[in-house]
């Protein structure tokens, strides 16, 4: 199962892709999407409050 939280944890700390890949044990496609995602909901967010 995708560990979304800690993903975006290490994100936020700084780790690379690569190392957060290795560390939740997901694949580049699973770690990119969940970023890309993420991304995706903060910029609709920012946009809808505005």
């Amino acid at each position: 199962m995708t560990n979304y939280r800690k993903i975006l944890e290490m994100h936020f700390q700084g780790f690379s892709q690569r190392s957060i890949e290795a560390n939740v044990h997901s694949s580049h496609q699973t770690v990119k999407a969940v970023l890309d995602r993420a991304k995706e909901l903060t910029s609709l967010g920012r946009l809808m409050t505005t």
